[in-house]
């Protein structure tokens, strides 16, 4: 019986562990559905608001519950427009002016009257006494005011001119009194009378043609004047003759907004769309369900083909999804104001920084598609898509917090330019294309701001390092760094070395430079806590290891990296820094107490290999493989009696030639040609480091070539 049970639990033991990865995929396969639901539903939700069944009423003159948008587009009668256009209408009707036969008498009775006093004139300057001072006294009884050369040249005439010039001038003032003349277009008759003169009396000498110019022009008087009562008349019947005007409420206007008071006309446009009803817009929300989720598969079906180690991670779909839904709702929040203050390009430079670009590329797709749909303007679509890519671009590999800042100029200016590029295209007026220039500005400002305030929360919660997180645990004065300096600065200027040339090297193949350069500045901090058991902190004294066996030794130098992930996670440091603490060496061989080891054992005696190397893993990304390299070709290099250029080029071929031939870069995606050009970087890094130098005289060989110097100064 107790075989048997034996057997039944080994069997039920069996059976689980068979079993064990179908429920653990089954499990995945659920929580991915509960994602993939969740997200629709919520995406779907923000997109559909407003279809929803409402009992809610409104009321004239009372506050509004909530926002209304048109669901659909109606025609109501538009009273306001209606007023407008009969204004425009009375505006358009010309003022009545009647003709006034009493203002042309005076105009004539005033040319009569300047002839008759002038040829008096005339008559006494042909006298014994030309300018005595009843001649004066004349001229100054003139109706009219004239030039001195006007007067010089009308009573030096003989009578029988001056009878002639009245004549014409007659002429002249009669022609435009009998069209009529306002009181706004006296100078425009004087201009008539000039041009009428200059065309009729071409023949007359230019004094005299000017002269009766004159005297008409003065003696024009307006005889046509405004008639209040006949044009407020014709205005009133013009006005009556305007048909009300419809207007057209389109689908998605918003009609009242919460807490606004319900007037007359936003309650003719409440009727007309029948938001007092109940009803439910079924068919729109089964669009929309379709809508996203055929965007929504789309980008699954790229990340199970393209990205899988992406796929495979619930988190980072968790992530993907979180991104999606908070930027559909600060969308949604946002696009009553104006459709172009939806900012598209969060969502592209959250998943930028905290995901990949080409995935940010797809998902900025996603985003705008849906910005689309939501406002219903195919233009903020394009603009959303264009100003995420551009935002993209922008911020690069955000190795600097200055990049933000390019990001948000960028969006900031393409937002601008599309905004006002669709203006044009949909032929709006200057007033509301400024208005869309400055909302699209507005929204990259906005779009960098917030994703900056989202970022730390999503960093946080997903476990996502960032290169911002990298850029602040790489300053200097971080607590860890400070305290490797002060218990280790050997170790500290070792790893400040690696750093400098990992970086380089990363730069050359196209690695994560940052990401090099913060976990060679960590790789080492497992030596604090045995700092005077590594070579680089004895500085010249007692080396512990004399006194110790090869076995022990070892153990020691590998527990600086057992030390090392015990002391990241003590101080929460990136999963990706743990990586470089715990790959930094591999699976190498400590040769040195190895050798030590093989020439301590007696004959017959056995040294297994496998005790003497580092328990791992392999470098699994090209940075850890980088650092890898660089760690130990930076020790390796110090050891150089006379670094000279062919020494440090034979170095760094030995050992990278090494590490390749010991398997350590075998799981880290390093090509051979990554490998050339890291050869290159390295041995251009140590060569600028090891550089020859001049060697200076001792300062008792300069004594006395100073006295020397002071004699022929004096001299």
């Amino acid at each position: 019986m107790v075989g048997q049970d034996c057997n039944l639990t080994l069997n039920r033991k069996k059976r689980f562990q068979i079993y064990s990865p179908a429920r653990q995929r089954l499990r995945k396969l659920l929580g991915l559905c509960l994602l993939f639901a969740s997200t629709l539903t919520v995406l779907v939700g923000l997109l559909s608001f407003g279809t929803l069944p409402s009992a809610v009423s409104f009321k004239l003159n009372q506050v509004s519950p909530r926002t209304v948008k048109a669901d659909r587009t109606v025609e109501v009668v538009n009273q306001q427009a209606t007023e407008e256009e009969r204004r425009k209408a009375a505006e358009a009707v010309p003022k009545v002016f009647v003709f006034d036969p009493e203002a042309s008498r005076v105009s004539e009775d005033k040319l009569s009257s300047t002839f008759r006093l002038l040829q008096e004139v005339a008559n006494q300057r042909r006298g014994p006494n030309p300018n005595s001072d009843s001649t004066r006294q004349l001229i100054y009884q003139l109706p009219i005011s004239l030039s001195p050369t006007a007067l010089e040249a009308l009573t030096h005439s003989t009578p029988e001119k001056l009878r002639d010039l009245e004549s014409r001038a007659h002429d002249l003032l009669w022609k435009v009194l009998e069209n009529g003349v306002r009181t706004d277009q006296i100078q425009e008759a004087q201009r008539d009378i000039k041009q009428e003169a200059e065309s009729k009396f071409s023949a007359m000498s230019p004094n005299t043609r000017q002269a009766i110019v004159e005297v008409a022009s003065e003696c024009v008087v307006p005889n046509r004047n405004y008639d209040a009562d006949a044009t407020t008349g014709a205005a009133e019947a013009a006005m009556a003759e305007v048909k009300p005007v419809t207007s057209v409420v389109p689908e998605g206007m918003v009609v009242v907004r919460e807490g606004e008071v319900v007037s007359a006309e936003r309650m003719r446009q409440l009727d007309a769309l029948g938001v007092n009803q109940i009803h439910f817009n079924y068919p729109r929300l089964v669009g929309h369900t379709m809508m996203v989720a055929l965007m929504m598969l789309v980008i699954v079906g790229y990340l199970n083909q393209e990205r899988r180690n992406v796929f495979r991670r619930t988190k980072n779909l968790a992530l993907i999804a979180v991104i999606a839904m908070l930027t559909g709702f600060v969308c949604r929040s946002l696009s009553g104001q104006s459709p172009f203050l939806a900012p598209v390009a969060m969502a592209s430079i959250l998943s930028s920084v905290l995901l990949e670009n080409r995935l940010s590329f797809l998902l900025t797709s996603f985003c705008a598609l849906y910005v689309g749909a939501l406002t219903q303007n195919l233009s903020v679509a394009c603009v959303g898509l264009l100003s995420g890519v551009v935002g993209i671009l922008a911020l690069g590999r955000a190795d600097r917090r200055s990049d933000l800042i390019a990001a948000m100029l960028a969006v900031s200016f393409t937002n601008a330019l599309g905004a006002f590029t669709f203006a044009l295209v949909d032929m709006k007026d200057w007033q509301h294309a400024i208005q869309d220039v400055l909302f699209g500005s507005l929204n990259g400002v906005l779009a960098v701001a917030l994703a900056v305030g989202v970022l730390p929360v999503l960093e946080n919660l997903f476990g996502v390092t960032t290169h911002f997180r990298l850029l602040d645990i790489s300053n200097p004065g971080e607590p860890l760094l400070q305290k490797l300096l002060r218990e280790a600065p050997g170790t500290y200027q070792h790893s400040i070395m690696v750093a400098n040339l990992a970086e380089a090297a990363a730069q050359a193949v196209g690695a994560n430079a940052l990401r090099c350069k913060v976990g060679a500045y960590y790789h080492d901090i497992g030596k604090m806590k045995r700092p005077r058991f590594f070579v680089e902190n004895q500085m010249g004294g007692e080396n512990p290891h004399e006194k110790l066996t090869p076995t022990l030794s070892t153990m020691i130098i590998h527990s600086h990296v057992k030390d090392g992930l015990e002391m990241a996670k003590q101080h929460r440091l990136p999963d990706m820094i743990t990586d470089f603490i715990a790959q930094h060496h591999g699976t190498s061989l400590v040769s040195y107490f190895y050798h030590q080891a093989c020439n301590r054992c007696a004959e017959g005696g056995t040294v297994f290999e496998e005790d003497f190397r580092y328990p791992g893993p392999k470098p699994q990304s090209r940075e850890t493989g980088i650092v890898l390299l660089c760690d130990g070709i930076e020790a390796a290099a110090r050891t150089l009696s006379s670094p000279t250029p062919e020494k440090i080029t034979e170095l760094v071929h030995k050992m990278v030639r090494h590490h390749l031939e010991d398997g350590q870069l075998d799981e880290c995606g390093l090509s051979l040609q990554d490998l050339q050009l890291i050869r290159e970087s390295l041995i251009r890094s140590l060569q600028g480091i090891y550089h020859n130098r001049l060697e200076y005289p001792e300062p008792a060989q300069l004594a006395g070539r100073r006295k020397v110097t002071n004699l022929r100064k004096k001299a």
